[in-house]
């Protein structure tokens, strides 16, 4: 009888010590969403020098690079030539004119995207020759095999997500979106500096 007895209170004491950091791990999940929503929204920049997903993690991390206003004049004056091309625009507008039909804007789609891809290749071949070798580093060492992980990590709580119900698939998608925004702040931590951290409004991972 003893025996059960100290069974149930060992159990009671170890569930009473767990429900304590649970919910102190609640809390400061709470707290570091409320600060998210709480902080200032940043507008940055977007030359194209970093993968899509690394401007939607940190919209700033163009501040890191400390582009000269001749090197943004240049980049500027690329996009307009390359990837933001009139010619181009007038595909886009065929892929998504409502006077068309379906297999019309489908054939223009599929056009545009072909003379962006070029266009995006020679964006990058011109805009490599405005930046320095140290701004090239940072650049590269973020941006390589960066997308392939935010892949793997989409696909694999894509596979967790299929078949479950809405209201799971609302979570699982939430936690996906937690892990690219942690995976993409990793990287952009052990790249940047301190100083380049402030630069970009970003507090120094040691703090």
């Amino acid at each position: 009888m003893w025996r059960i007895i100290s069974c149930v209170l060992v159990l009671t004491v170890a569930a009473g010590g767990a429900e304590p950091k649970k919910e102190a791990a609640d809390d400061a999940k709470r707290q570091k969403e409320a600060a998210k929503k709480a902080a200032p929204k940043k507008k940055g920049t977007d030359n194209k020098l970093f993968i899509a997903d690394v401007y939607k993690g940190e919209p700033n991390i163009e501040a890191a690079l400390d582009l000269t206003p001749e090197q943004l004049a240049k980049l500027t004056a690329i996009m307009q030539d390359t990837m933001l091309s009139l010619k181009h625009e007038g595909l886009r507008q065929q892929s998504i004119n409502p006077d068309l039909r379906e297999s019309q804007k489908k054939v223009a789609k599929e056009r545009y995207d072909r003379v962006q891809d070029q266009a995006r290749g020679e964006y990058d071949r011109r805009a490599h020759a405005v930046l320095t070798p140290e701004q090239q580093l940072i650049i590269n060492r973020i941006n390589s095999g960066l997308e392939r992980s935010l892949d793997n990590i989409r696909r694999r709580y894509g596979d967790r997500a299929r078949g479950q119900s809405e209201r799971r698939q609302k979570t699982i998608n939430a936690e996906r979106d937690d892990r690219v925004q942690e995976a993409i702040d990793d990287r952009i931590d052990r790249v940047l500096t301190d100083e380049q951290k402030g630069k970009v409004g970003r507090e120094p991972k040691n703090k």
